[in-house]
């Protein structure tokens, strides 16, 4: 597999103005994006060589829909964006259902337009166009998931994109505090995304669960420090017999460099 990089600018101007625009559009809600229309995994031509671009090495293109039996969706515009692409997640805010003092003490730690606390990796494999979504690291220069990286999944369409076909099992989330970075593993990810500025960058919204074992973790925050556990339940223990804390959040994805030579294998 070659390396590619991927380059790009979010539309609008220079990142600082997407965290702007994202905390406006956060508020109107963006539940189109849980629309969930699945239908067979994403299938594109496959990717032209090219240089440095977007959010993609091809040019996004679109098929439209149709109920006249003529293979169309029939909920309208197909979204596929060529090639590969890689996003990493700017002003990421955490929502219901997860606990909301979790919440709020999750938003503390990726205010920041620097956060970047996870990313969404697009790559091709042929005609079939695979992804994941798990926390990035610098690698001279180039971005790779952080170890253990997890595997790539099929897509499926979406009302307004796509997303994973079936719940990715692992991934990590990376939250930056005042005495470094720290890891959180997630489990039963599931994401979907709806592209923007063609395939420049694409709105995100995140499902999955932090596993009971990672509630010992310790968030450090300006005003106090408290578990994963603690700020999930106050009453102690996972609710209603679960084995993990669910959380939901919504990102702005920002184009950005990757090592799409360092993914695992796929079987």
């Amino acid at each position: 597999m070659s390396s590619s990089l991927v380059t790009g600018r979010v539309a609008g101007g220079p990142p600082g103005r997407c965290v702007a625009v994202l905390r406006g559009l956060v508020a109107l809600g963006l539940a189109s994006l849980l629309a969930g229309c699945h239908a067979a995994p994403i299938t594109g031509p496959a990717p032209t060589p090219s240089g440095s671009g977007g959010g993609g090495t091809g040019a996004p293109t679109s098929a439209t829909s149709g109920g006249d039996g003529s293979g169309g969706s029939s909920y309208g515009p197909t979204w596929t964006c060529d090639g590969d692409a890689a996003y990493r997640a700017t002003s990421t805010a955490f929502t219901s259902p997860t606990a909301e003092a979790l919440a709020l003490a999750l938003n503390e730690l990726v205010f920041s337009y620097e956060a970047r606390p996870i990313a969404i990796v697009l790559h091709q494999a042929g005609p079939v166009r695979q992804g994941v979504a798990s926390a990035t690291t610098d690698a001279s220069g180039l971005e790779e998931l952080v170890a253990p990286a997890p595997g790539l999944g099929a897509l499926d369409e979406t009302a307004e994109g796509f997303g994973n076909a079936a719940p990715q099992a692992h991934g990590i989330l990376t939250l930056v505090q005042p005495s470094g970075p720290l890891s959180v593993a997630l489990e039963e990810v599931r994401w979907r995304v709806r592209p923007n500025d063609g395939c420049g960058s694409v709105w995100a919204s995140l499902d999955a669960v932090i596993p009971a074992t990672e509630g010992a973790k310790v968030l450090h925050l300006q005003s106090s420090s408290a578990s994963i556990a603690d700020l999930a339940t106050p009453e102690g223990g996972p609710d209603g017999g679960l084995a993990g804390y669910p959380v939901h959040a919504w990102f702005l994805g920002e184009s950005m460099p990757f090592d799409f030579a360092s993914l695992p294998v796929q079987p």
